[in-house]
């Protein structure tokens, strides 16, 4: 794996990796189109690209170079006619209908989908960094370097001005993206900084599933394993979930499921190869685990399924009552 060195005197007068700035993720966006701008928020990869001196770059939000692994996007970056600049965007896997679709971008070298770079923002231009310039001039320098855009390069749809947000909520809804983007106007970019200037929010799925062991941790539960019932009636395993607990609800959970223990692993599926998904349930796994009997459900906010139905962006909400109970 490559990754880029950065370099105390690139920093100050040249194009090279610069660490993205992201939003803070919001329940709900502010809805004053006098003081922010909208963009569909897009399910892909961040990416920066590049060209320092004429020569391409495109790297990984982490700095990894990324020219081999999406080299038509590289080759698209070398046909711009600007020899001097950054970008800010997004890999993405788009399919006809033109929604972006995560599973077939992990999948990339094998996708028969075109992968695509949608560019937002311009951090670095005509030798000078761009950081404090306001949003809007950004905007205009995109416009000016995305003239000379070849496929599968391209800029992000930004709605007008005067649009309801609402209606931006809409269009983006139908066309199956993942979120809405809002940009406060006059903004400025702070380099790996997470801001309140740039809002996300996630058009997530929300459904119940059942709570089917534990893997012990802070105030008794480190994370929980879900499952659901599928035709069969049988519990099939599909997240270890992490995100959402925090110190006051661990506590509420781990009480909840206390009378549920079992030494039977409620789930058919299990254990799994390591080499299945990044936090398989091994063996060596579920030595660790806490099984319980699977009766107590709970709320679970998602994005979508992966192709073996497993759930993406899961986040616990809230346990819900248990069947029988008053």
């Amino acid at each position: 794996m490559q990754v880029v060195k950065r370099s105390s005197k690139l920093a100050k007068d040249a194009a090279r990796y610069i660490q993205p700035m992201r939003p803070l993720r919001v329940p709900t966006l502010p809805n004053d189109n006098s003081k922010w701008l909208y963009e569909p928020k897009l399910d892909g990869y961040r990416a920066i690209a590049l060209k320092n001196g004429g020569r391409p770059t495109l790297y990984s939000m982490d700095g990894q170079v990324y020219d081999r692994k999406f080299p038509n996007v590289f080759d698209a970056l070398s046909k711009i006619i600007h020899k001097d600049f950054v970008l800010d965007g997004e890999l993405v896997a788009l399919e006809p209908s033109g929604r972006p679709n995560f599973n077939e971008l992990q999948n990339h070298q094998h996708t028969d989908l075109p992968i695509f770079y949608i560019a937002f923002d311009v951090l670095h231009f005509r030798k000078r960094d761009v950081f404090d310039e306001p949003l809007e001039e950004r905007k205009k320098y995109l416009a000016e370097i995305a003239e000379s855009f070849v496929a599968p390069i391209q800029p992000i749809l930004v709605f007008p001005e005067d649009v309801d947000l609402q209606m931006a909520i809409q269009v983006v809804k139908q066309t199956k993206n993942e979120g809405q983007v809002a940009k406060r106007r006059g903004s400025i970019y702070l380099p790996g900084k997470e801001v309140d200037f740039w809002r996300k929010h996630r058009f997530n799925q929300e459904d119940k599933f059942f709570i089917g062991g534990y893997i012990p941790g802070t105030q008794g539960t480190g994370e929980l394993l879900i499952g659901e019932f599928r035709p069969d009636s049988k519990l099939y395993f599909i997240k270890r979930l992490i995100a959402g607990l925090n110190k006051f609800n661990r506590r509420d959970v781990y009480g909840s499921i206390q009378d549920l223990k079992t030494k039977t692993c409620p789930f058919v599926n299990l254990p799994e190869k390591a080499s299945e998904h990044q936090h398989a349930i091994t063996s060596e796994v579920i030595s660790e685990c806490v099984w319980t009997k699977p009766e107590q459900p709970c709320e679970v906010e998602f994005i979508g399924r992966t192709p073996r139905r497993r759930l993406r962006h899961a986040e616990f909400r809230r346990l819900l009552q248990r069947s029988g109970e008053k």
